[in-house]
């Protein structure tokens, strides 16, 4: 109970009952709030992290189903199922596609992971890994964000670069150029 070592419990040696049932109500609130909040989202937002370090960047994604896939609801019919399995495909082994490396570096990816996650209701996300590994150093690399290229419902990408410094960029074109 991080929140209770901030507020005085005692009061002249008594259990001080009100700032107690305040402290106690603060913390069951902030997690039912915070459970919400897992389910909470914005279609055609998605967050998208790179941390850099050497020759090596590891690349998170995450963001409403239905702006990868075009719905959130569970793959019923086989159309569905393709699209899904498609677009699982399109991250794990044609990754160069979405994000463009010079090919001179010589990259390659390795734990990708790429998944459909639906919550209880009639919503879902995407949450996608990967990691590229270089034969070059990465530092102020040029990449080609192709994302929106791809995903046409993706409205506001958020990407945040994590290195030497962190840079938060929105990328506001279907194809844009983007130093790590």
């Amino acid at each position: 109970m991080e929140l209770a070592k901030h507020v005085p419990l005692k009061k002249e040696g008594k259990m001080n009952l009100k700032k107690w049932v305040l402290a106690l109500g603060l913390i069951i609130s902030s997690r039912v709030f915070a459970e919400g909040a897992l389910h909470a989202h914005e279609h055609g937002s998605i967050d998208f992290e790179v941390a850099v370090e050497g020759k090596t960047a590891e690349f998170a994604m995450k963001g409403p189903a239905e702006s990868f896939i075009g719905f959130e609801h569970a793959a019923k019919t086989a159309k569905e199922k393709k699209v899904l399995a498609d677009t699982a495909s399109m991250w794990n082994t044609n990754f160069f596609e979405l994000i463009r490396f010079d090919k001179n570096l010589n990259c390659t990816t390795s734990m990708a992971k790429f998944e459909h996650i639906m919550d209880k209701g009639n919503h879902s996300e995407i949450e996608a890994g990967i990691k590229v590994t270089c034969e070059k150093d990465l530092k102020a690399t040029k990449i080609s964000v192709n994302l929106r290229s791809y995903f046409k419902k993706i409205k506001n990408l958020k990407m945040e670069i994590v290195g030497s410094e962190t840079r938060a960029i929105k990328i506001t074109k279907p194809k844009m150029d983007v130093t790590l």
